[in-house]
């Protein structure tokens, strides 16, 4: 379950993250551009961070699939450490981190299949009847 709900969740989120990277055209705070962290659409393609959305959505999940609320809280708590360290090695600024944490949330909620979802009938028997 835990594998399925990262997958569809990463599956989700990764076409809003790369037109997201492309659209936005931000630099890197490392990149030598002589026009500076300024956004110029189309431009460049490191206005989110990818890496804080990949590391994320793991520990999201697991948050959501905990029984226990303080295992629950202390996988939240791990969850920003991957854009944490995109933002301390100077990879991407506080507002490309902040957009791949929050889109991996969003893509988190999107991927939580409730049951009534995935109890999908399995056999022509358990199918409800035609009208």
């Amino acid at each position: 379950r835990w594998g399925r709900q990262c997958f569809t969740a990463t599956a989700t989120g990764l076409p809003v993250l790369w037109s997201w990277q492309r659209a936005l055209g931000a630099s890197r705070p490392s990149d030598d551009k002589e026009w500076g962290p300024r956004y110029r659409p189309f431009n460049d393609e490191n206005s989110v961070s990818g890496h804080c959305f990949l590391g994320a959505i793991p520990f999201l999940v697991a948050a959501h699939e905990m029984g226990h609320p303080i295992a629950a809280w202390s996988m939240r708590a791990l969850s920003p450490l991957t854009g944490w360290s995109r933002l301390n090695d100077e990879r991407h600024y506080l507002s490309q981190v902040l957009l791949g944490y929050l889109l991996a949330l969003e893509a988190t909620r999107a991927a939580d299949l409730s049951p009534a979802v995935t109890a999908l009938p399995t056999s022509r028997e358990d199918a409800p009847e035609a009208a």
